[in-house]
């Protein structure tokens, strides 16, 4: 199951959870597991209590907003 949220919650929360995420670009592109990939370098997990505006600077670097059309995250169903 997927839900489409905010670009930046769905990223963020992509990141502190290593969850699965793609990342539809507004040229058609589509990015899958790209957080996972990228923050699987521990120098990029999430620390604990890590202010939200670190992470999301983080991912600046990784992805262009502007260029971000949707994000579709994969959430585990208990």
């Amino acid at each position: 199951m997927s839900k489409k949220l905010d670009v930046n919650k769905a990223l963020y929360h992509a990141y502190k959870t290593g969850l699965p995420v793609k990342i539809g670009l507004k040229n058609g592109d589509t990015l899958e597991n790209v957080i996972v990939k990228k923050f699987s370098d521990t120098s990029f997990k999430a620390k604990q209590n890590e202010p939200i505006e670190e992470g999301m600077k983080k991912l600046k670097t990784i992805v262009d907003f502007d260029a971000v059309d949707y994000v579709e995250l994969t959430v585990k169903s208990s």
